[in-house]
């Protein structure tokens, strides 16, 4: 739900609020089968909504957000990026190594008999970082 969203839920809320009636209630039975009867009154369903709603928002304007000009979410932090646009990232199906691309770099890593296992990884990783970056 997006901010602005929540702010005409919060002025739709406080509407109703704001009228207090006894004589409007709605009795339901709650949850659970042969559960009491209770009686609900609309004006407090919506003060109570409104007031959570309400804090919702303050600690959402309150928050060190920025906009994201990339995606329009209110998500960056500073120094960290956006973290929609890093969910999404991190969402998007893993590049595996063909065959191919594997082989060539143990072939790089190997000098005749000998394979150095520690450039094989470090050139392994470099490879899949260049092929699952955005």
């Amino acid at each position: 739900m997006s901010i602005e969203a929540m702010r005409q839920a919060l002025e739709a809320l406080e509407t109703l609020a704001r009228y207090e009636n006894p004589e409007t209630r709605i009795q339901v039975r709650k949850p659970k089968e042969g559960g009491p009867i209770v009686t609900m009154y609309p004006h407090k369903v919506a003060f109570d909504a409104a007031t959570a709603l309400r804090a919702a928002i303050e600690h959402y304007d309150q928050t060190a957000l920025e906009l994201c000009e990339e995606c329009g979410w209110k998500a960056i932090i500073p120094g960290d990026g956006c973290l929609v646009c890093a969910r999404q990232k991190a969402a998007r199906e893993w590049v595996e190594l063909t065959d191919d691309e594997a082989r060539a770099l143990v072939n790089r890593a190997t000098f005749g008999d000998r394979t150095n296992w520690q450039a094989l990884v470090y050139m392994v990783d470099a490879k899949l970082k260049e092929k699952n970056a955005a």
